[in-house]
């Protein structure tokens, strides 16, 4: 088709020898029908055949590959005068042409013949003569003009049918005139190649045209129709991103509150159930929600889903304006979902939390009020592990074919690092004593992550469209487990290059053989991959059936495992002493109590700073030194001391206070101070009061 598409219409035209040409009506090249029930007369620029007038079935149209090198062929006029090799069937009526079959005679030293390009067009604007072929005017011709144009015909033997589809990929030129026939005729853009293709390239040389009533000139009001869909599409789209960001954040306060509805005996068993239900909502809403709105399974309109439009959507498969619609969306929609993610945390403590303090405590004068309205918000780690599992797992489902998301993966974890920690640091209250089941459970779904990345890189990379390649070692294995019920050249000939009628009748075996796709050599290192993902899995599910035979056995012999490779060390191995840890202080610390770091010593001494030692010692005694590495077990020693001291000194003061009050109630009439006679210094004998202090 290559070779085709760079001929051009002028010059001479390539020798044409056919010995066969035979058209079909359905999409495999199998229902036989006769050619005098649809044909009227096949010609070139002279009468071939007429079925009026000869009802003997002409060779180009009998249903039989007619190649051997004693059998008449069709060898047309350019062969041997300077004339196009143009061949018309004629038909009774309007008739939709799914495939076709051409026996061809080689070419020079056995080479192959250029593709052949199939039109369809109306009959009566066509005459021809010996002359040529030429309009109802007497001009010229133009195929372009009055033709729509479908997929060329690669001529590889008889037995290779081809099916026949409208041209779509826009790389062959549309003309002013061709463009204003097919407006005139009814056909519209969403529909006719014509219009949309001569819509686009106006739209690639001029930028404007794409703007409704901008330009006047005949161009852009032919693609005025074309410019208001597309403007239409845009804003869906952007609406779509928008909707899916307010919905993702709408599902995070439904799933919240109702977790909060539930009994949970702590604060971490309630994070876990948040994560799971939070991310599973966010996930479908961002990374899946757009594939099912483009798929298409072609799913009957009798059934419930196709009541609902469901599996009707555009694409059956990756194709590169797949790459250009739903991947351009769904990258921006990630992209999107990490700014919300990093930006709306900061921007509430900055904007929302300040403003509802001003204009809420206003005429508030209840102390209880006042301090529910100053208390910073909780700082929900099941919300951002949520979110975070989102941006991973998109970014890891979607990066074999968007690399980019690689580069938005590491800008998020830069941005959600030093975001979470502005926000909890500076505007949340101090959070529950979390366990580490909540990070424990969104670890666990990480492997899932990595097996919908291989799933989508072998699909793409298996796609013979956008990565072709040769067949891998595994292509024996990969048919022996998809039991195909046609050859795999069959299928994909008539499947990939036919119309959506045609894929539709063949989807399911169209599907087995992009399974088979898996084993060429593009995608064979992931199938690997995708191999042992799948063992693991298996082995999981074998230890969770067995574990009550098994016990803890395969945990331990993981863990043994990994101490052999000494990627962990085993705690009761370590034969090293208290003495001989205090002795290596210098490589690091021993513990990760305050008190023990150097550089929190002097606020250690602060914290532990005791009135009462200031009339201790004089002031000249007192001097704080700072240790090299920490307190000292000596300085801890008296302090432990001092503040036993302390206590016990506390204890038998209330101890005396006690047995004095148990005096006077003692007594009839008493003083609450007892008189006893002491010494002074010089030796006189007075009476005080003893007071407990």
């Amino acid at each position: 088709a290559g070779q085709a598409r760079s001929l051009s219409g002028s010059g001479p035209a390539p020798c044409m020898e056919l010995c066969q040409l035979d058209v079909f009506f359905d999409d495999r090249c199998e229902v036989v029908r006769s050619p005098m029930d649809y044909m009227s007369y096949i010609f070139d620029t002279d009468y071939i055949w007429n079925a009026s007038t000869d009802t003997s079935e002409h060779l180009l149209q009998d249903n039989n590959a007619e190649c051997h090198p004693s059998d008449p062929f069709y060898q047309s006029p350019s062969c041997t005068q300077n004339q196009s090799a143009r061949l018309a069937y004629v038909f009774k009526e309007p008739s939709p042409v799914l495939c076709v079959k051409v026996a061809n005679r080689k070419g020079p030293s056995g080479q192959k013949p250029a593709p052949m390009r199939i039109y369809g067009c109306p009959a009566n604007t066509l005459v021809s003569n010996s002359s040529g072929f030429f309009d109802q005017q007497g001009k010229s011709w133009d195929r372009e003009t009055y033709c729509l144009r479908f997929d060329d015909a690669i001529l590889e033997g008889y037995d290779s049918p081809q099916p026949v589809k409208l041209r779509s990929d826009c790389l062959f030129p549309i003309t002013l005139e061709a463009a204003q026939r097919a407006k005139n005729s009814g056909e519209s853009f969403l529909t006719s190649p014509r219009l949309s293709c001569f819509c686009v390239q106006q739209a690639n040389e001029d930028p404007m045209t794409r703007v409704p009533g901008y330009r006047k000139t005949p161009e852009a009001e032919i693609c005025k129709d074309w410019a208001w869909y597309q403007g239409t599409q845009m804003g869906i789209r952007a609406g779509g991103v928008i909707a899916v960001m307010v919905i993702n954040n709408v599902l995070l306060l439904i799933f919240a509150y109702f977790d909060s509805l539930g009994r949970y005996q702590t604060a971490t068993d309630l994070a876990s159930s948040q994560v799971f239900n939070l991310f599973f909502a966010t996930l479908v809403n961002t990374a899946i929600v757009y594939n099912l709105i483009g798929m298409n399974v072609y799913t009957s309109s009798n059934t419930f889903f196709g009541s609902l439009r469901f599996g009707q959507g555009p694409f059956d498969d990756l194709t590169p304006l797949w790459f250009v619609t739903i991947g351009n969306m769904l990258v921006i929609t990630i992209v999107c979902q990490i700014g919300c993610s990093v930006a709306l945390p900061v921007l509430w403590i900055w904007t929302v939390d300040p403003l509802l303090r001003r204009f809420f405590t206003k005429d508030v004068h209840s102390q209880e009020l006042l301090n529910e309205y100053h208390v910073f918000p909780e700082w929900t780690l099941s919300l951002r592990v949520a979110e975070t599992l989102v941006v991973v797992f998109c970014v890891f489902m979607y990066s074999s074919g968007y690399p980019f998301l690689y580069l938005c993966g590491a800008v998020y974890c830069l941005l959600a690092y030093w975001g979470d920690k502005y926000t909890l640091l500076r505007g949340s209250r101090r959070p529950p004593g979390y366990t580490k089941s909540a990070i424990e459970s969104a670890v666990i779904m990480m492997p899932v992550a990595i097996l919908l990345h291989s799933v989508f890189a072998l699909w793409l990379f298996g796609n013979q469209e956008l990565m072709p390649s040769a067949w891998g070692g595994l292509k024996g294995f990969a048919e022996s487990i998809i039991n195909m019920a046609y050859n795999y050249s069959e299928i994909m000939g008539v499947v990939a290059q036919g119309g959506f009628d045609v894929r539709g009748n063949n989807y399911g075996s169209y599907l087995q053989a992009r399974m088979v796709d898996c084993a060429r050599t593009a995608a064979e290192p992931i199938l690997w991959l995708f191999f042992a993902q799948l063992l693991f899995y298996a082995l999981m599910i074998l230890h969770s059936i067995f574990r009550p035979c098994l016990g803890n056995r395969v945990p331990e012999a993981m863990d043994w495992t990994l101490k052999a490779l000494k990627i962990t060390r085993d705690a009761r191995a370590e034969k090293t002493t208290l003495a001989e840890a205090k002795a290596q202080e210098d490589k690091g610390l021993l513990s990760y109590r305050m008190d023990m770091n150097p550089n929190y010593e002097e606020a250690t001494m602060a914290l532990n700073f005791n009135p009462e030692d200031m009339g201790a010692s004089p002031p000249s005694e007192r001097q704080v030194v700072k240790a090299t590495t920490g307190m000292s077990l000596h300085k801890l020693e008296e302090q432990f001391e001092r503040n036993a001291a302390v206590k016990l000194h506390e204890a038998e003061n209330y101890v005396a206070s006690a047995l004095d009050r148990f005096r006077v109630f003692g007594k009839s009439s008493g003083s609450s101070k007892t008189k006893e006679e002491v010494k002074t210094p010089t030796g006189e004998t007075t009476p005080t009061s003893r007071q407990v202090v």
